[in-house]
């Protein structure tokens, strides 16, 4: 069996705020840039990780629909790097059956779905947020 505890004792959060309060000013200013640094580097790691997941868990997916669908697909980062869609491009159009379970998990997960055509190709596009990846 595995357990993960992350509860924090009420102790220890009393303890640091008792802490906090006997800082000086000048204490404080500096316990605040590292406070920041420290959500500065820990969002730059948990976008790291919302790519990684992307590109290992749902891209495999995407290709095989687009094989599957015998579509074109690009794949391209937007919203500087925050966002990432996928485009796909078929002149036969889309069908996703009851079968096509991952294909419509990854429906699910995208933030947004278009359907459009261009000349004769019809166009589906998914766009995925990577900061809401790791939060469903």
């Amino acid at each position: 069996m595995q357990e993960y505890d992350y509860r924090i004792a009420q102790e220890a959060v009393d303890e640091a705020e008792t802490e906090f309060e006997r800082l000086s000013s000048r204490q404080r200013v500096k316990l605040y840039k590292v406070a920041e640094e420290l959500q500065q580097t820990q969002k730059k790691e948990r976008m790291e990780k919302a790519k990684d997941y992307f590109n290992k868990a749902i891209l495999p997916g995407l290709k095989d629909f687009a094989e599957t669908s015998d579509a074109f697909l690009c794949i391209q980062e937007r919203d500087e790097q925050e966002t990432v869609q996928a485009l796909f491009k078929s002149k036969m159009g889309f069908d996703i059956r009851e079968s096509c379970r991952l294909t419509r998990n990854l429906l699910l997960m995208a933030n947004f779905i278009g359907i459009m055509t261009e000349e004769e190709n019809t166009i589906l596009s998914l766009v995925y947020d990577y900061k809401e990846l790791l939060d469903r």
